[in-house]
């Protein structure tokens, strides 16, 4: 099953009778791509299920359509599991001159509480944040996460308190509770990273890492691009994903059993050769030319006009301005453009993995209408 069997599965038990899991830790990271700025801070799940600005919750083009995204929101609200469930201290930041997308929520179930660190929202200035930790530590959102971290901490009085966070949200989840305060640090019981980038080598060597490191748990899929970004340690679990590439990423794909995922042995060669080409590529490049060749690479996209990554990946004549606009980059040096490369290679494949998914759709349903004619004309010959 995915996501929104397993809220499906789980709906009338309460965390009492069924006790918080790995994958309700996924939940609530999926939780932190909605819009909570339109309630009342301490609003109840349970209330807002009857709240006139419910959708307005959901009406946010990160999310992936009512099959999904709108879908598991309608059941958890509606779910006596997650009902009583108030959400707390939600908190957004965009920024594009700083290239800052942050986004963080507190849930909190009796004595039970979940901060949970929005990832990637699929704008261009998130994709951007994403892309400068390539060279620049800590990024905006890691310090804002630390921040807020400190600030919940200080003030919420449960027993058990879980970090999570899905994408980019992973990342700056592990960094907010490594880089805790050491009195509300002890209060963390787990960290959840799910399919988040890595951290720069100095990160992992910090006492307030390897004070925390038994308590930090990190899931990628089995063609995981993203949760092998920068420097990853080989502490994670697999997860098997119905879909491939970069689609894995999507945690709705993620296949899970009862309160559990389903595992793999391992990555595979795809996920392998994406870590080893970007490390390769990253480690060759000084961090002048990291910053010019990520900068020069969102210049381009920035003059799409596009606000959303999805509006440039998707639509062909967008790709073919990028790739136009890259060609004409004969004064940067190779190293330079060599990066730049590596960068829009992901927007390259989620072009041509959406055209296949399109043309299957399109091959599935054509079938479909001549297996309707052919019938049709046996019925009038009968």
């Amino acid at each position: 099953m995915h996501l929104t069997e397993y809220v499906i599965s789980v709906a009338n038990k309460t965390f009492s009778k069924l006790p918080f899991n790995e994958v309700d830790a996924l939940v609530f990271a999926q939780l932190s791509y909605y819009d909570y700025s339109v309630f009342e801070d301490g609003i109840s799940f349970k209330e807002i299920k009857s709240h006139k600005n419910i959708f307005k919750a959901t009406d946010l083009k990160n999310l992936r359509g009512e099959n999904t995204d709108e879908k598991m929101f309608n059941l958890v609200v509606g779910s006596k599991r997650y009902e009583e469930t108030r959400v707390k201290w939600h908190a957004l930041t965009m920024e594009k001159k700083l290239a800052t997308q942050f986004s963080a929520t507190t849930f909190i179930n009796k004595d039970l509480g979940i901060i949970a660190f929005r990832g990637t929202d699929g704008t261009v200035i998130g994709w951007h944040e994403d892309m400068n930790m390539t060279y620049q530590f800590p990024i905006p959102s890691q310090v804002l996460a630390q921040r807020y971290i400190n600030d919940v901490l200080s003030k919420i009085d449960v027993k058990d308190i879980k970090v999570v966070g899905h994408s980019k949200g992973g990342n700056i989840a592990t960094f907010a509770a490594v880089m805790a305060k050491p009195k509300y640090q002890k209060l963390i019981s787990d960290v959840y990273n799910f399919d988040g980038p890595g951290f720069v080598e100095a990160f992992y060597d910090l006492d307030s890492y390897k004070r925390i490191k038994n308590r930090l748990h990190k899931f990628i899929p089995v063609q995981s691009s993203v949760g092998r970004m920068m420097l990853t340690l080989n502490d994670f679990k697999v997860i098997n994903s119905d879909d491939s590439y970069v689609m894995q990423h999507w945690a709705h794909n993620w296949r899970i059993d009862g309160t559990h995922f389903e595992y793999a042995e391992g990555t595979d060669f795809f996920s392998e050769s994406v870590e080893e080409s970007t490390s390769n590529v990253i480690d060759a490049l000084s961090v002048e030319e990291r910053r010019d060749a990520v900068n020069t690479m969102f210049d381009i996209l920035d003059k799409t006009g596009c606000e959303y990554m999805d509006d440039i990946t998707l639509k062909l004549d967008k790709i073919r301005f990028c790739l136009k606009e890259y060609l004409g980059l004969k004064e940067k040096n190779a190293n330079v453009k060599r990066f730049v490369t590596e960068l829009f290679k992901p927007m390259i494949k989620a072009y041509y993995e959406k055209g296949k998914e399109t043309a299957q759709v399109k091959f599935v349903t054509k079938k479909d209408e001549i297996v309707d004619k052919v019938k049709n004309i046996f019925k009038k010959d009968n």
